[in-house]
């Protein structure tokens, strides 16, 4: 495993809690490697619960220091012909060499947390968890497609959109089309507002009282977000109106967050927690027996990574790519559904979850894989 900007100092025991409980570990990290160091501690848990099934796990962490110099040198070495499997690094820019290294000796390279898909399209080697944004937007255009057909849609320009935002708008439209519901472009209900220019007065006039309206605001920026949804939530009352939005909402502190129910926020994430399950149910015990803390979404997202990859080989052996598709692992966060992108590309994760804002003040959750089917009247 290949961890960035972590300095470990001290021997390792034979077990977690040797390592972690009985003072034989210390540890002294970068303040910018806690995450890090989060997601190493969720990997010891997962090599934890392979190992009391019977699985002979050897562990070999490599700190990188953020340095591709540290890279080259490490995969130079014979230690590293002998791993069955790579996960790492975390940082996506140092990443190539050892993607490079992992197809050229034929390892499986698994990139934890980039959604930089520049390395998947021509390395069958190649396994990336984070769905990548571009996937994300044909997922929620797609999911736009599918599910609003028929509705008032309606862009809500509220600043200088930046690429992925204008892929999102451009995809929903053309999509809206292909629905095969409307004969001709010109039919889809389908506006872009620029509220600089017009202000909030005028969204009342693009309103629909019969249909449902919705929104999509083509921008990251929490300070553009929070005036849109504000003056999106003045009109709830009396219109029913939808947001569709991204992952990054959630943590705009700005935003109050009845809005969102309000305006019944909807998103696509990779991960979400079942806290109720019992695979998350006992791992955040586990985590809280050896490391004395709770666990952290890094934590988790570590544990899941490691738990399912061993899970494959202990299932299915080195070769275990083909069945990849076909896997049912309990996880704490994920959703994993890994399919081939390409003839001779790597693996996706494909596996994402629809995050909804109810009415109620709940949040639901709908996980869906494959590819989404386009519903005709």
């Amino acid at each position: 495993m290949l961890v960035d900007e972590i300095y470990e100092v001290g021997e390792m025991g034979d077990t977690i809690e040797q390592e972690y409980t009985t003072g034989e570990q210390a540890w002294q990290f970068y303040w910018r490697s806690e995450d890090f160091l989060h997601l190493y501690e969720g990997v010891l848990v997962a090599i934890d619960s392979m190992r009391n099934k019977g699985m002979n796990v050897e562990l070999h962490v490599f700190d990188t220091k953020l340095d591709k110099h540290i890279v080259d040198s490490l995969i130079a070495t014979d230690e590293f012909l002998r791993l069955d499997l790579i996960i790492g690094p975390i940082v996506g820019n140092l990443q190539s060499p050892v993607a490079e290294f992992a197809f050229k000796n034929r390892i499986p390279m698994v990139s934890p947390l980039s959604q930089d898909a520049r390395l998947i399209d021509t390395n069958p080697y190649y396994f990336q968890v984070n769905p990548s944004r571009e996937f994300l937007i044909q997922k929620t255009s797609d999911y736009i497609a599918d599910r609003y057909y028929d509705s008032n849609f309606i862009v809500l320009e509220i600043g200088n959109p930046g690429k992925p935002e204008s892929l999102l708008v451009d995809m929903c439209r053309e999509k809206l089309y292909n629905t095969g519901y409307y004969r001709d472009i010109s039919e889809v209900p389908f506006r872009i507002y620029n509220f600089n220019q017009l202000g909030s007065h005028g969204l009342p006039r693009i309103l629909s009282e019969t249909r449902e309206n919705v929104f999509i605001v083509p921008s990251y920026i929490e300070g553009e977000v929070s005036v849109a949804v504000s003056n999106i939530n003045n009109n709830t009352p009396d219109y029913d109106i939808t947001v569709i939005g991204n992952s990054r909402y959630s943590s705009f502190e700005s935003i109050d967050q009845e809005h969102f129910h309000n305006v019944g926020l909807k998103y696509f994430y990779p991960y979400r927690t079942d806290y109720t399950s019992s695979g998350t149910i006992s791992f955040i015990s586990k985590f809280r027996k050896y490391f004395h803390a709770e666990p952290n979404q890094y934590s988790m997202q570590g544990f899941d990574i490691a738990f399912f990859f061993l899970t494959a080989f202990w299932e299915h052996g080195r070769n275990f790519y083909d069945c990849l598709p076909y896997m049912d692992v309990e996880l704490t966060q994920g959703n994993y559904k890994f399919e081939k992108v390409s003839r001779f590309g790597g693996y996706m994760n494909q596996g994402v979850t629809l995050i909804t804002y109810q009415k109620d003040y709940t949040v639901t959750t709908e996980k869906l894989t494959g590819k989404i089917r386009y519903v005709y009247k």
